[in-house]
């Protein structure tokens, strides 16, 4: 078994562009703040393993 737990603080120091406007400050689109995971792996005597993980 294992398990992840991950964090971002993302922001933009400086960003200024036509289309999208002034995001200083503001965090990277789609960037999530926290992010989690957890996953599991079985071994066979053969030598065949069976895994699985979700995030």
């Amino acid at each position: 078994m294992n398990a992840s737990i991950g964090h971002v603080h993302s922001r933009f120091e400086e960003f200024n562009d036509v289309t999208y406007g002034d995001l200083a400050g503001l965090a990277f689109p789609g960037s999530p703040e926290w992010s989690n995971g957890l996953g599991g792996r079985y071994d066979f005597r053969n030598g065949i393993y069976l895994g699985a993980d979700a995030k």
